[in-house]
């Protein structure tokens, strides 16, 4: 894993839930492996986005907005 996903990962499980982890750790392996297949696009994103929301700390949603769509380029 690059070091740009790791940071990416570890963001994203220090905000989420903790009854939300494990679903969090299967959500970021699959966008991690779509982003390697060049498969991450905005129409995976729009749909998985409401539930990866769910997962996350309230108070953290408008921030992993942006860090999610910096990992997404």
């Amino acid at each position: 894993m690059k070091k740009q996903e790791q940071l990416f990962t570890d963001y994203m499980m220090d905000e989420t839930l903790e009854e939300h982890k494990e679903e969090m750790k299967t959500v970021l392996q699959e966008m991690t492996q779509r982003k390697h297949r060049g498969e991450l696009d905005k129409a995976y994103l729009a749909g998985i986005m409401p539930r990866l929301f769910s997962y996350l700390n309230p108070d953290k949603v408008a921030e992993a907005k942006g860090v999610i769509e910096t990992f997404s380029k």
